[in-house]
């Protein structure tokens, strides 16, 4: 139990290079992929049933349509769904239909239990019992997760890939500016940079690695890949008095976006591996608030809350905590009483 205790608190913390770790061209697509950007967008086909809405109509010529493709088992596309709500609300006089898309899952969620879950998101959702539309979209473009797709006033492919970059192609392409697979390119040849800033052996050589790249960059100070990367410099250093803006920084993203994605790495600074001396507690308490607000059932996170709560000493907001992470994974329950009961020493 204590090695799972510590292997899911690494999965939190900021030191691990975050985002920019990932593949660093994880939206080109198998060069296999039988679908691509600029061909034509698959119908979506035998749907069981339209929750949320009425079916929309699939693809009007003076519309932008965002499929969100998520599932039960994959916590991070489940973060990303709330926000396809606010961007639908924002952007529906422009002429977006966001549409989620989800299948039967063996032991998963029934058709009610997904209903109530994207209730409060305002968009319609295809609950699917075959694979045959995950099978066009998800497994046909050789991607290795479930991936948010855009498809242009032309019926075609513009964007097909991770939810986390849909704000720098949206907007694109909603005013007719996105240029396809170039853009892309140009997203793919940047992150490949910031791989190579996040690559650097020490934290003053990254910072001023990141200044630079923010310099030829400056439309990505506030993505998520740059926002954590800042969080691991500051910590890597020790210099959490520099940290509160970016913390800050991280739950006003949390708040626009309705996701835990990002505030949870600030969940680390609780740690006392990491943060010794408790500085900044009183934000970092406010970031752990965010990302229990945002971020469900998630395990990894439930366990990194629960830890931080025990480390603030908030013995409500720990049994609160604990209690939920009981539920969701009885297996912890004696872990979580043991820790429970310090607070009455």
């Amino acid at each position: 139990m204590r090695k799972l205790i510590a292997a899911l608190l690494i999965a939190v913390l900021p030191l691990a290079g975050g985002f920019a770790q990932e593949k660093k061209d994880d939206t080109k697509q198998d060069k296999k992929a039988k679908l691509a950007i600029g061909d034509a967008a698959p119908p979506l086909k035998n749907v069981t049933a339209w929750l949320n809405g009425n079916e929309p109509k699939l693809f009007e010529k003076d519309k932008v349509y965002v499929l969100a493709f998520f599932a039960y088992w994959y916590v991070d596309s489940l973060e990303d769904i709330p926000y396809l709500g606010e961007l639908q609300k924002a952007n529906a006089d422009k002429g977006l239909v966001a549409i989620g898309v989800t299948k039967q899952e063996l032991k998963g969620k029934s058709k009610e239990q997904v209903s109530e879950f994207v209730k409060p998101f305002g968009f319609p959702v295809a609950y699917c019992d075959s694979e045959e539309n995950a099978e066009a979209y998800v497994k046909q473009t050789g991607l290795g997760y479930m991936p948010w797709a855009v498809v242009g006033m032309d019926g075609k492919i513009a964007y097909i890939g991770r939810a986390m970059y849909i704000d720098e192609v949206l907007p694109k392409v909603l005013e007719g500016t996105w240029k396809g697979q170039a853009d892309v390119d140009a997203m793919d040849a940047r992150r490949k940079e910031l791989g190579e800033v996040v690559g650097q052996a020490t934290a003053e050589t990254k910072a001023e690695k990141l200044q630079a790249f923010l310099k030829k960059y400056p439309e990505s100070a506030s993505s998520d890949e740059v926002v954590l990367e800042k969080l691991s410099i500051v910590v890597t250093a020790q210099k959490f008095e520099d940290a509160k803006p970016i913390i800050e920084e991280m739950i006003a993203i949390a708040e626009k976006k309705k996701s835990a994605r990002l505030v949870r790495y600030a969940v680390a600074l609780a740690d006392p591996r990491i943060n010794p001396e408790k500085k900044q507690f009183e934000l970092v308490t406010k970031a752990i608030d965010t990302a229990v607000k945002y971020g469900g059932s998630d395990e990894n996170l439930l366990v990194s809350v629960f830890e931080a709560y025990v480390e603030l000493g908030n013995k409500e907001k720990a049994t609160a905590a604990g209690n939920k992470l009981i539920e969701t994974v009885p297996d912890f329950k004696v872990y979580v009483e043991k820790k429970i009961k310090k607070f009455e020493k």
